[in-house]
């Protein structure tokens, strides 16, 4: 899918494995190869697991990349499935993936609420009728985040407050 994004964006102006094998150096110089964990990620999966709450992890990302991703991070075993964009047929902001994960969970789409930092991850949880939670990170919300999310929360902690006031 980010081939055909990027090849008909650039429209043959650039070299895609080029670009990407580029992107992975300067990401792995800057991380050493792994993803920061978010300040409040272990607060928030321990405050669901804690009240027994399932969760599903639902990354546009391949699978396979996702999961090792998580391992590296401890944090692998803290969800109850995971569900990654080569799993399914259309991605973010098709609700799709979400209600793949439903599906998993075995709980109807209206009862789940989404944590997400991207425009298209809103998109798709308002999409599938979901409770959008957006916690921005690279992007800020837009007047269309604010209208489709539920509600927005500067940090991962102010989210665990939110859903404390709504949860079981």
């Amino acid at each position: 899918m980010s081939r055909k994004v990027f090849t008909e964006y650039y429209q043959g102006m650039k070299d895609y494995d080029l670009c990407r094998k580029r992107l992975s150096e300067v990401f792995h110089s800057r991380y050493d190869g792994r993803i920061p964990v978010k300040p409040g990620v272990r607060e928030i999966l321990a405050f669901l697991k804690e009240r027994e709450i399932p969760i599903a992890l639902a990354s546009s990302t391949r699978i396979e990349t996702v999961q090792r991703e998580l391992k590296e991070a401890g944090l692998y075993q803290a969800f109850d499935h995971i569900i990654g964009g080569d799993m399914i047929k259309q991605s973010k902001p098709a609700p799709d993936i979400f209600l793949a994960a439903a599906q998993k969970l075995g709980a109807a789409p209206e009862s789940c609420y989404v944590l997400e930092d991207s425009h298209n991850g809103i998109r798709a949880a308002a999409a599938a009728g979901m409770h959008p939670i957006m916690v921005p990170d690279l992007l800020e919300p837009t007047d269309e985040m604010q209208k489709l999310a539920e509600t927005i929360c500067p940090s991962l902690n102010e989210a665990i407050d939110y859903l404390r006031r709504r949860l079981p």
